[in-house]
């Protein structure tokens, strides 16, 4: 049992304050929350919807719940979230969602008239939707897209006064696709983080069980042998060796985690005022520490620098993934651009980052426009020969990088550099 408690406990990625305990949120998430509960307070804090693909429609995920089948093992205290949301015959755990089926990715939900999202939520008016997209996107292999719909959906969501949950895309068993899976995943996380919003790291768990958690196709998840979809909310030792059991186990957590955050706010034991304080300008202008972590965070009102665990080496040894979430406009102009690099364009403005490697590493850095452009993406050696671009691309690029000084450079051309936001996104690039 103790192997699968830390594995569970490793797992539930939600963006949290460093000294916060385990499956709390951290403080601008919190914040947030309550920011967008307060938009539209007569939605219902005991409802949920669900919105994603097969494993979602499944009634392998969650739907027990509303059963007699269920043993919450050393869990005992989620007993009282179940009941919360187990409104009815028809309630959150089993109802089939508008926004959820076989094969669908954020194309479909966006889908129909009125979308296919705005249907579920005004059939069931829940204040909490499960977002768990990703998998079935990453067949296109194309990350702008993914990024610039899951956005469009949360401000959507959010206008509605309606607080998304992420949750990463669930591993494959295929080396290739597990690949573009978590390329996905990273998209996803970087969006939970600069967006303060509560995420679920589903791969990471169900990646550390045998079989990667998954069924014979190795795609969806599996589940407890004896019992079928009924035993999915088997939180035992034995139940938690497989995949639908764990994926059941966070959720139930995370929306623990949730219910109490308002239900605090409201019972009023929170002071606070539920706005980020955080309005600093970009410098456009980063330097990594010696392990190669991005301290240009001003323009993220959802993280602080010097208590974030996900970029602070002192907590997570490896730095990666590196997340940046920049203003386009804030952006200066240059005038000259290392050797091998080319000559600036008119009216172009700059974004640069240094990563200092201390060990040989494969590199894959993005710039991710929300606008739907595709930048230049320089990658640049700094010796004692001085500053020389080694890669061009557009949009992404990946490198074999060797220790030493790298500088990233992401040209924003003067069409699209008058408005909007830019993720760039660094991460390890496994073969």
């Amino acid at each position: 049992m103790k192997r699968v408690g830390l594995v569970l406990a490793l797992a539930l990625g939600v963006a949290r304050s460093a000294g916060a305990e385990p499956n709390e949120l951290g403080q601008a998430v919190q914040a947030h929350i309550r920011e967008v509960h307060a938009r539209n307070p007569e939605l219902r804090d005991d409802a949920f919807s669900k919105m994603g693909g097969s494993s979602v429609a499944s009634k392998a995920f969650l739907y027990c719940f509303s059963t007699t089948h269920v043993d919450l093992g050393e869990y005992p205290d989620l007993a009282s979230t179940i009941e919360y949301f187990d409104t009815g015959k028809r309630n959150s755990f089993n109802r089939e969602s508008k926004a959820a089926g076989v094969s669908w990715n954020l194309r479909y939900v966006l889908g129909g008239r009125p979308a296919n999202f705005r249907k579920e939520l005004n059939a069931t008016q829940a204040r909490w939707a499960l977002v768990l997209f990703g998998g079935n996107d990453a067949q296109n292999e194309n990350e702008r897209i993914y990024l610039r719909r899951l956005v469009y959906l949360i401000e959507q969501l959010e206008e509605m006064g309606v607080v998304p949950v992420l949750g990463s895309a669930l591993p494959r068993r295929s080396t290739y696709r597990d690949r573009w899976i978590r390329r996905f995943n990273d998209i996803t996380e970087a969006v939970a983080k600069h967006w303060s919003l509560a995420y679920i790291d589903y791969h990471t768990a169900l990646s550390a069980l045998q079989r990667k958690g998954l069924a014979r196709d190795g795609v969806h998840p599996n589940v407890l042998g004896h019992g079928g979809v009924r035993a999915a909310c088997q939180l035992t030792e034995k139940g938690l060796r497989y995949g639908n059991n764990v994926r059941n186990l966070l959720t139930l957590e995370m929306l623990h985690v949730l219910r109490d955050t308002v239900t605090d706010t409201y019972a009023g034991t929170d002071t606070g005022t539920g706005t980020d304080t955080d309005t600093g300008a970009d410098t456009a202008t980063a330097t990594a520490t010696a392990t190669g972590t991005d301290t240009d965070t001003a323009t993220d009102p959802a993280t602080d620098p010097a208590t974030d665990p996900a970029t602070d080496p002192a907590t997570d040894p490896d730095p990666f993934p590196l997340s940046t979430l920049i203003s386009k406009p804030d952006l200066p102009l240059v005038d000259t651009l290392p050797k091998n690099c080319g000559l600036p364009k008119r009216g172009a403005r700059y974004y640069r980052t240094r990563l200092d490697l201390q060990d040989r590493a494969r590199i894959r850095a993005s710039a991710f426009d929300l606008d739907g452009y595709k930048p230049r993406v320089f990658w640049v050696r700094i010796d004692d020969d001085g500053e020389r671009c080694v890669r061009r691309r557009n949009q992404t690029l990946e490198v074999d990088a060797r220790p030493g000084m790298w500088d990233l450079i992401i040209e924003v051309p003067e069409r699209a550099a008058h408005e909007g936001q830019m993720l760039i996104l660094i991460t390890r690039n496994p073969r």
